[in-house]
């Protein structure tokens, strides 16, 4: 009975463990880090933070920042582009990636490869989030039927034709709407992308029962992820060429 007694007073009397930081604990922590230059630091409350459930463009700009100054470009650079899927018109990471970019030879680099630009669907859903993307089709068709609904009362003349010119453009739009939200989601559901991590990957593919390096890639490249395991993640360049690379060569977005 003592024993028991004596456990439960040394329980009870423990030192109760930490609570865990919160986000915007975790934030404070990383922005007065990266003040006093102590970059490391910063890099680890961002992610961390991020892990803790702050979750916003600003908060992947800071980490990128992070990195950026630590010279861990291709981090960086995935940084950037995760900031940039939240939010596409977040102009300073727009323009801090491009600074990676030269930072890196990226342009030179991608040239050199032969890799083609992106196509304007690419380049479209890369610009606007998905939720816009759902409200245009919606505020669309909500004008087709609301001219539709104005011609219907009113007299054969020219306002009747005119409204039935602009109810037909309104459904071409709002065809052309529903197959960009169709693409978008296909994207956002189906469409792996990643960010190649260091300098000079060398994409492999296997020749003969051995590995043969087909390609040299640039830091900071996007790549669409196939496929991956515990090593090896097989990925497609833009313009169609797949191959593998390192699993910790490439970032996921």
């Amino acid at each position: 009975m003592r024993i028991a007694l004596a456990l439960l007073v040394a329980l009870a009397s423990a030192p109760a463990p930490a609570a865990a930081q919160s986000a915007a604990e975790l934030l404070r922590e990383g922005h007065r880090a990266y003040r006093e230059d102590r970059y490391p630091e910063a890099a680890d409350r961002y992610q961390r933070a991020i892990r803790a459930g702050a979750v916003s463009a600003d908060v992947h700009y800071d980490l990128g920042n992070a990195y950026y100054k630590l010279g861990r470009n291709g981090q960086a650079a995935l940084a950037y582009e995760r900031a940039l899927r939240l939010d596409p018109r977040h102009e300073d990471a727009q323009a801090n990636l491009h600074v990676v970019q030269r930072r890196t030879g990226y342009e030179k680099a991608v040239q050199e490869l032969g890799i083609p630009r992106e196509g304007i669907w690419v380049r479209l859903a890369r610009s606007v989030t998905a939720n816009e993307t759902a409200v245009a089709l919606l505020v669309v068709w909500l004008l087709f039927f609301v001219v539709l609904f104005v011609r219907h009362f009113r007299p054969p003349g020219s306002a009747r034709s005119l409204l039935g010119l602009a109810g037909l453009v309104l459904f071409v739009l709002a065809l052309a709407a529903g197959g960009f939200f169709g693409y978008r989601v296909y994207r956002a559901e189906r469409v792996t992308e990643g960010v190649i991590l260091e300098p000079k990957v060398a994409l492999m593919e296997p020749q003969g029962g051995a590995w043969k390096a087909v390609r040299s890639l640039p830091e900071g490249l996007r790549v669409r992820i196939l496929a991956r395991n515990e090593s090896w993640v097989q990925v497609r360049l833009p313009g169609g060429l797949s191959g593998f690379v390192r699993d910790a060569q490439v970032g996921q977005l």
